[in-house]
């Protein structure tokens, strides 16, 4: 890691605090605990950390903009059925999956996990462009939702991986 929090290398995959650098899915009933979205009686490690996480859920989603309120549905239900205030988380949700509906144009995964007041959640696509933050513009009609994720998200990053990326951010729940 560098001084500045940011592990040195071509291709974005890190990890930030605060600012980056600038440069309906089968098996969903209303009504019903979200598939997956059960606390796990064991934890499992992350694959990305050594944390235990008491609670996983994952669903894949089409790059439509219609997915991104299924998104905000499943993350919100999944918060729900854990008993988290899951205001912030979907939001962030929201954010991340427009971008990968947007920018990524894949399938996507969304991943949402819990060990007590943190949560952790993550969107898999399938597409290698790398995250493209842009400056900030009072006239831009869009380009906003990273700026949503770093003033909510305690860290937040992004993984190049064999297959696409994954953006993944933390929060701590009050």
């Amino acid at each position: 890691m560098t001084a500045t929090g940011r592990r040195p290398g071509p291709w974005p995959s890190e990890r930030f605090r605060g600012s980056p650098p600038v440069a309906r899915p089968p098996g969903r009933s209303k009504g019903r605990e979200p598939a997956g979205c059960t606390p796990m009686a064991s934890g499992r490690p992350s694959p990305h950390d050594e944390r235990t996480w008491a609670a996983s859920a994952s669903e894949s989603f089409a790059p439509h903009p219609d997915e991104v309120a299924a998104v905000r549905g499943f993350v919100g239900q999944c918060a729900e059925w854990w008993g988290l205030d899951g205001t912030d988380v979907v939001l962030i949700a929201s954010e991340l999956a427009s971008n990968a509906v947007l920018h990524g144009r894949t399938d996507f995964v969304v991943t949402m996990r819990s060990a007590g007041d943190l949560v952790r959640l993550e969107v898999d696509d399938r597409s290698t462009r790398p995250l493209a933050p842009r400056p900030e513009s009072a006239i831009a009609t869009s380009g906003r939702g990273l700026a949503v994720v770093v003033a909510l998200a305690d860290e937040w990053g992004v993984e190049r991986r064999h297959d696409g990326k994954r953006v993944w951010m933390e929060i701590r729940l009050p």
